[in-house]
């Protein structure tokens, strides 16, 4: 199959007439035909087509058909008898009224070769380049991250990766249920295994694209699985980034004792490497090295004779014999350690934070209505070429709800939330 294009065709006046007869106020489909037709061109599809060959469908056609349909949660055979039945959508693919439109089956082989040409973001990329040049995207503004987890037919996973699964979604539903056992039974190690995903390890990737698009954030917003003490240093030296998050507290006993002496309440002088206890006491080591996880730390020990005498060493350590050590990171990201967990504690920081929880509405709506979480398809490549069309469907429903300035829909209350007195939530 070979690319004939001869640029975008007029839209038909009698599908135009009736488009507007029928949908008075205007719709998605319209919409996209006013409004997206630089976004929908053969020429971003070029380097999928050879130049000889059958002439094949339209690729711009095939490729705003792939969001429609996931716009609307139809399969290949009802998309195309959208193609042939529907106004609005003769009116986005400027048909006339008695175009046939084609088989159901080339939606799957233009699937394929988008796959096969590694062309599965030229449509997304073309709609933010789109976006960034009409000034409905814009770089260093507020920016929400978040994930959600996919139900996917993945057909290369490994007997090994299944087990890993099983065993964490087994601890999710042990620990909604009896978290009391899983704290007793569970081994520390298992937290750090099977807790978390990857969130902090997709924050980098994340700036680094948002970067090569110019579309850095000055403020990004993200829950405290994405946060860590390296990323809130990285995302100000490298990028500018204000990372907005809740960093995990000291887990120290110390630290969650009123009275007992954490690491922050140890003065530190850097430049002379010496640290001073509460009580007045001077360090006798520092040194660095690496943590059991391959970080760069601080270790700094306090003298035996000064520990063994302090009048409240039960407040600084458990030990019997033992003197104080402490566990520090470098200087620069231990102030902005240190600074993130003083700023979370403050009113401004939950006023501020509280705007995150529109990304909780961004993926609901992505669930609800787009299938988020499931995957129509088996193996990792074509899930991934749903997201991208997923994003772009998405994209197109939240432009198209902003230019026609409907009001955000508020919070859902749960049916069970409703039946609380008002004085019980409002104590909150």
């Amino acid at each position: 199959m070979s690319l004939k294009s001869e640029g975008l065709p007029a839209l038909p006046e009698e599908t135009a007439r009736l488009a507007h007869i029928i949908c008075p106020k205007g719709d998605l489909c319209l919409w996209i035909g006013d409004e997206l037709s630089e976004v929908f061109q053969d020429h971003v599809f070029a380097s999928l087509f050879p130049r000889r060959g059958q002439p094949a469908e339209a690729p711009w056609r095939l490729a705003l058909v792939t969001v429609l349909q996931f716009v609307e949660g139809l399969s290949d055979r009802q998309a195309a008898d959208a193609v042939r039945k529907r106004i609005d959508w003769k009116y986005a693919l400027r048909l006339p009224l008695e175009d046939l439109g084609f088989d159901f089956s080339i939606l799957c082989e233009f699937r394929g070769r988008l796959l096969a040409g590694g062309g599965e973001q030229l449509l997304f990329e073309a709609l933010l380049e789109h976006a960034k040049a009409r000034g409905w995207l814009k770089a260093r503004g507020r920016q929400r991250t978040d994930s959600t987890h996919v139900l996917a037919a993945i057909q290369t996973l490994s007997r090994l990766e299944c087990v890993a699964e099983t065993l964490r979604s087994a601890l999710n539903v042990l620990s909604a249920t009896i978290p009391e056992w899983v704290q007793a039974q569970v081994p520390p190690e298992w937290y750090e295994r099977y807790a978390t995903r990857t969130d902090f390890e997709m924050l980098t990737p994340i700036q680094s694209a948002l970067s090569e698009r110019e579309l850095l954030p000055k403020e990004q917003l993200v829950d405290a699985g994405y946060v860590t003490a390296e990323h809130l240093v990285t995302s100000q030296t490298q990028h500018q980034i204000d990372l907005y998050g809740p960093v995990a507290t000291n887990p120290s006993w110390q630290a969650h004792t009123a009275t007992g002496y954490a690491a922050a309440d140890f003065s530190l002088d850097w430049q002379a490497q010496v640290a001073t206890c509460p009580q007045g006491q001077q360090s006798t080591q520092w040194f660095g090295r690496a943590d059991r996880h391959g970080r760069e730390v601080i270790q700094i020990k306090f003298a035996a004779k000064d520990c063994a005498t302090c009048p409240v060493r039960a407040l600084c350590t458990h030990s019997a014999t033992q003197p104080r050590f402490l566990m520090v990171r470098p200087e620069h990201t231990s102030r902005s350690l240190q600074a993130a967990r003083l700023r979370q504690q403050t009113p401004a920081f939950k006023v501020e934070y509280a705007k995150r929880a529109g990304i909780e509405g961004t993926l609901s709506q992505g669930v609800r209505a787009f299938e988020l979480r499931r995957s129509r398809y088996v193996g990792e490549k074509k899930t991934r070429l749903q997201h991208l069309m997923i994003a772009v469907a998405l994209n197109l429903v939240r432009l198209f709800a902003w230019s026609e300035e409907r009001p955000r829909e508020p919070t859902r209350t749960s049916r069970f939330a409703a039946l609380a007195p008002p004085v019980v939530l409002g104590s909150r």
